[in-house]
């Protein structure tokens, strides 16, 4: 599991992609307070499948200071400045991501 995930980095790193591997959800919500205060973002959207399946995330975000918005259509999301969606496979091969929103508006997240 580790050498794909070594494989998948390698793939996804170069194409301005970054990975990391955490151990718990408040670990990920953490790593994404940090890149939301990098990047001077104070919104985050969060698609349906994050609040369903991984609802502590969403939470510790709140927690962290940033304000959450659910997903919404495309022309209310597009300049928005992070997303955040639930990946369900990692192809290491190319270094692509299967996402897991069934409804426009979260794939637009």
């Amino acid at each position: 599991m580790l050498r794909l995930l070594v494989e998948f980095r390698e793939k996804a790193e170069p194409l301005g992609v970054t990975v990391l591997r955490v151990a718990s959800e408040a670990a990920a919500a953490q790593a994404v307070a940090d890149w939301a205060d990098s990047l001077g973002a104070e919104n985050v959207l969060v698609a349906t499948e994050v609040m369903q399946r991984a609802s502590l995330i969403p939470a510790a975000l709140e927690t962290s200071g940033l304000r959450i918005h659910s997903s919404a259509p495309p022309e209310a999301t597009r300049d928005a400045p992070l997303g955040l969606s639930l990946g369900l496979l990692a192809i290491a091969e190319t270094g692509s991501v299967l996402l897991s929103e069934p409804s426009l508006e979260d794939r637009t997240v």
